[in-house]
């Protein structure tokens, strides 16, 4: 006999604005919250650059075991976060799931820093796409400057953020489609002229030693993160308990797939290659292979499909950061009107609005400075963002254990106890690699990129400030209420 899942619930908080609005259920399924989370990884994107580092720079062909060994880590950190999404359905799924074991002071702490991560990361992909927009664009006559690109994605972003998380879906699905059209292609084409260079001795342990395995260590992690955003759409789903855990598995194991054949057709590749493009460096590695094995043509081609592909992690983002500034909201961290939905289509129109504001204050020094997107911008935002992910994964594993010995949710030992503990150690392992090899992570030695890492202190310091000013000011209504009475 099996046990009916536990009814949904929505984490309740200290404040709610009295406006405070809904988002559309049933708007999006597993398919579509699944493609989300894979929009914003990117995935030709990140065989182009951070899987490309690791096989120059790192462990090489290993890299393969390296991406193997890394999703068993994250599948430990699935186990427990699908318990916790049994229990908390709520659009910042970060905060709700570390508030349930670790307290809302902790919930809080983590929901800022998300939000801010997540902001981030859309004005770094606003900025980056605009970049590769223009250099897509350049070769057919059009030479235009890389932020009227990127106004044009900020727009776009905008509009589908308002028209919500089914219209995105369905938009970046062909984003992610066209991405693993031409990356099966070029596995099929490796396989046909090459088929030898798929060898088994890649996944040989011994080909994980020396320093290079924590470089790789810290580029797989960051080409794998964000898989797990899944659960930001658990208010907008029919059925959050089976939604979002199917959709969580089902974007992990794309992406291992499509990353594992993917690096392994590369590495296939370089080796019937000639050998200035083995040589070549690691943004270079992907473009030349594909020009090598399909063709001179793809050349044009392949810069659209990678500038779109930015273009749809931008706008994946772009939703979860609006939907941690209406979660956040409506628990009092932020002003209240972001918590406030379009009457029509039930977006978080505010929090839209409030994001495409942040986006282009952020890209306007850059804009004026005349400053280049991707030597700037793109590193500094990386770095917070590699840390922030570690500190969110990590903290959500011991909550899950908190939580599983408070009694606050039921599961296997595995689930609730043994794979979070895994999981944890990992993070706790990765979060060290990333720190000690932090300049190469954000390719800058620039002072004000390498003390970015700070922000999250200050961020976890405002959420859970606010907090308990906000838990205070709840008790001293209800005492002078009772006292009143």
């Amino acid at each position: 006999m099996t046990s009916s899942p536990p009814p949904r619930t929505v984490r309740k908080p200290d404040v709610r604005p009295a406006r405070a609005g809904v988002l559309k259920q049933g708007s999006i399924g597993v398919i579509g919250a699944a493609i989300m989370a894979i929009a914003a990884i990117s995935p030709l994107t990140t065989m182009s650059s951070n899987l490309s580092v690791s096989l120059v720079l790192g462990v090489g062909p290993a890299t393969v075991l390296v991406i193997l060994l890394t999703v068993l880590v994250f599948l430990f950190f699935t186990a427990g976060y699908v318990v916790l999404g049994r229990y908390v359905i709520d659009s910042g799924a970060y905060s709700a799931y570390v508030a349930h074991g670790l307290g809302r002071t902790a919930g809080s702490a983590i929901a800022v820093i998300a939000t801010l991560g997540y902001n981030l990361a859309v004005v770094a992909f606003s900025g980056v796409a605009g970049y590769f927009l223009d250099s897509a664009f350049e070769p057919l006559g059009l030479d235009l400057p890389w932020w009227l690109y990127s106004l044009f994605v900020v727009a776009l972003t905008g509009v589908l953020g308002y028209l919500g998380a089914d219209v995105a879906s369905k938009v970046t699905s062909l984003i992610c489609g066209s991405q693993f059209l031409l990356l099966g292609a070029f596995v099929v084409a490796v396989l046909l002229r090459n088929s030898s260079g798929f060898q088994l001795d890649i996944l040989a342990p011994s080909g994980l030693t020396g320093g290079a395995f924590g470089l790789s260590i810290v580029f797989v992690l960051l080409s794998l993160a964000s898989f797990e955003t899944t659960a930001a759409y658990g208010e907008e789903t029919r059925d959050p308990h089976r939604t979002v855990p199917r959709a969580t598995y089902l974007a992990l194991f794309l992406l291992a797939g499509l990353f594992t054949v993917g690096t392994w057709a590369v590495v296939a590749g370089m080796n019937g290659a000639p050998r200035e493009i083995a040589q070549a460096g690691p943004g270079e590695i992907v473009p030349e292979l594909f020009g090598f094995y399909l063709g001179s043509w793809t050349s044009t081609p392949l810069k659209f499909v990678i500038a779109i592909s930015i273009v749809g992690a931008a706008i994946a983002f772009h939703n979860l950061a609006t939907r941690y500034m209406f979660s956040s909201a409506r628990s009092g961290l932020f002003w209240s009107a972001l918590s406030r939905t379009n009457s029509r289509r039930q977006t978080p129109h505010n929090a839209v609005l409030c994001q495409l504001l942040i986006t282009i204050v952020f890209l306007i020094p850059f804009v004026v400075a005349g400053a280049d997107p991707m030597v700037g911008l793109l590193p500094a935002i990386a770095g917070y963002n590699s840390l922030s992910m570690i500190t969110k994964m990590g903290t959500t594993s011991i909550s899950v254990i908190a939580a599983s010995v408070r009694g606050r949710i039921t599961g296997s030992l595995y689930a609730t106890r043994i794979a979070p503990g895994l999981a944890t150690l990992g993070f706790l392992a990765a979060g060290s690699l990333i720190v000690g090899h932090y300049s190469q992570v954000t390719e800058s030695n620039a002072a004000w990129v390498n003390w970015m890492p700070l922000l999250l202190v200050v961020c976890a310091a405002y959420g859970a400030l606010r907090h308990q000013h906000l838990h205070r000011r709840h008790q001293t209504g209800q005492e002078a209420s009772e006292h009143a009475t």
